[in-house]
């Protein structure tokens, strides 16, 4: 079924995004945060631990858990244990990608439980031929770029705009949402 609205989600319901645009949050009592963005398919469990995440990608903000209670998120080759942290993970059926953003995760290899913990500024590979941690590149907070000729031509999205500009200015960008 279609959902525009808030509505509550039961253990074993799957939730599905389809197409570059789709999103759904799913959003805890303890204010632990899942986005599903793009085309996105995730099986809730019993609590906040043991999700299936079938395919996509998926953002978290996940409040500080009890050591004795993680945070599971599966995806069809690893198992993502949690206890506080904010991550993203990209899986499909042949790999899995998770970048740490704040805190630490363990990514476990199902196939051999070959495992990792992967910290802020890591991201991780698993697929069948590796399990690879590498340095995430730090993100500038700021950027500057002329626009005077219109948007560069390797920029996809966005819009040039000429018109309604703060007095001396003669092009500017607007934002195009895009997931």
């Amino acid at each position: 079924r279609h959902v525009a609205a808030p509505m509550s989600i039961h253990p074993g319901d799957t939730i599905r995004t389809q197409g570059r645009r789709s999103s759904a949050v799913l959003t805890y009592p303890d204010g632990t945060r899942f986005s599903l963005v793009g085309t996105t398919s995730l099986t809730a469990g019993a609590q906040q631990s043991g999700l299936l995440l079938h395919g996509g990608t998926l953002f978290a903000s996940v409040v500080q858990q009890p050591t004795a209670e993680p945070v599971l998120v599966v995806t069809p080759q690893d198992e993502i244990r949690v206890l506080g942290t904010r991550f993203a993970l990209g899986a499909t059926e042949v790999e899995t990608e998770l970048t740490v953003s704040e805190g630490l995760v363990r990514l476990t290899r199902l196939r051999d439980r070959q495992s990792v913990e992967v910290s802020a500024g890591q991201r991780a590979v698993s697929s069948v031929a590796q399990l690879a941690i590498e340095e995430t590149p730090a993100r500038t907070q700021t950027w500057s770029e002329d626009f005077e000729d219109g948007l560069p031509e390797d920029w996809e999205i966005g819009k040039f705009i000429a018109r309604d500009l703060p007095s001396g200015s003669q092009g500017a960008v607007r934002a195009v949402r895009d997931a």
